[in-house]
C-alpha cells in the first residue's frame, strides 16, 4: 500500500496465506476480483491490448500457494510487411503467409523476377522489433 494524501491505497487487508494479490500485466486487461485478491486455485485469463499478443499462447495465470504461476506476457506484434513496388516478401519458415508475426520473428525479403537486391546479402532478412519491421533491401532491375 502507498500513502497518498493521507489515505492508504489500496487499503491494507488480511488475506488467506495461500491467496494471491492481483498481478500486473502491461498492455493487457483481465477481470479483477471484487475482493482485491484471489483464492488458491483461481485463474485469471488475460486479453492483450490491440497491437499485442500473448507470448507462447499462454493467456492464463493460476494462483497456487500464494504465487501466480505462468504469468502471461503481452508482447508487441507485427502485421505482415507491406509489399512495396517491385518487391515481394516471403517467410523464412512455413507457412509463407501469417496474419501476425511475433516480436523477434523474421521474414526473408525476395525481389520479383527481373529484379535483384541492392547492397549486402544480410539485408534480405527483416525483423519484427517492438511492433515494427526493420528496413528491408531495395530491389532494382
Amino acid at each position: 500500500s502507498t500513502c497518498q494524501n493521507g489515505v492508504w491505497s489500496p487499503e491494507p487487508q488480511c488475506i488467506e496465506i495461500n491467496a494471491c494479490i492481483p498481478i500486473t500485466v502491461p498492455n493487457a486487461k483481465y477481470t479483477e476480483n471484487s475482493d482485491g485478491w484471489y483464492e488458491e486455485g483461481e485463474k485469471i485469463r488475460v486479453t492483450c491490448d490491440e497491437g499485442y499478443e500473448v507470448k507462447k499462447r499462454d493467456a492464463t495465470a493460476v494462483c497456487l500457494n500464494g504465487t501466480w504461476t505462468s504469468v502471461p506476457v503481452c508482447e508487441s506484434k507485427c502485421v505482415p510487411p507491406v509489399t512495396q513496388t517491385n518487391n515481394r516478401i516471403g517467410s523464412v519458415s512455413e507457412p509463407t503467409y501469417q496474419e501476425v508475426f511475433a516480436a523477434d520473428s523474421s521474414v526473408k525479403y525476395e525481389c520479383e523476377d527481373g529484379y535483384s537486391v541492392e547492397g549486402a546479402e544480410s539485408k534480405k532478412t527483416i525483423f519484427c522489433i517492438s511492433g515494427n519491421w526493420t528496413e528491408g533491401p531495395t530491389c532494382s532491375k
